[in-house]
C-alpha cells in the first residue's frame, strides 16, 4: 500500500500550495498567462512537494522517479491555473496521481516499464 495518500493533503496544501503563496506574493513576478498566479510560486510548489515527497518515501525503493516527478509536476500546473477552489481540488487529484505513481514504481520493481 502507498505510504504517501494518507499525506497527500498535507503535502499539497500544507506545503507546496503555502510555499507557492507565499513565494509567489513576496517574489513573484512573472505571471502565467491568464492567470494571477506566478511562475515563481508554481516553482517553489514544485520543488517542495517534491521534496516532501522524497522524504516521506524515505527508504521505500519505490522506484519510477520519472512518475513521481511528473505527477508533482501535473500538480503544479493544477494549483496554477485551476478557476475552482484549490484546497479542494488539489487533494483530491493528489490521491490519485500519487497512487498511480507508486503503482509505476511497482510495475516490475526497477524504475517502471517505459524507462527500464
Amino acid at each position: 500500500s502507498n505510504p504517501l495518500l494518507p499525506f497527500a493533503g498535507i503535502v499539497v496544501l500544507g506545503v507546496g500550495d503555502a510555499a507557492a503563496a507565499t513565494v509567489g506574493s513576496l517574489v513573484g513576478r512573472h505571471q502565467w498567462p491568464s492567470s494571477r498566479r506566478t511562475l515563481e510560486g508554481s516553482l517553489a510548489f514544485f520543488v517542495t512537494t517534491l521534496g516532501m515527497v522524497e522524504w516521506l518515501k524515505g527508504g521505500t525503493g519505490s522506484g519510477g522517479e520519472w512518475g513521481w516527478v511528473l505527477a508533482v509536476c501535473l500538480l503544479s500546473l493544477l494549483e496554477a491555473f485551476t478557476h475552482q477552489i484549490d484546497n479542494l481540488v488539489l487533494p483530491l487529484y493528489a490521491v490519485i496521481l500519487f497512487n498511480l505513481a507508486w503503482k509505476v514504481g511497482k510495475v516490475d520493481g526497477r524504475e517502471g516499464v517505459l524507462m527500464g
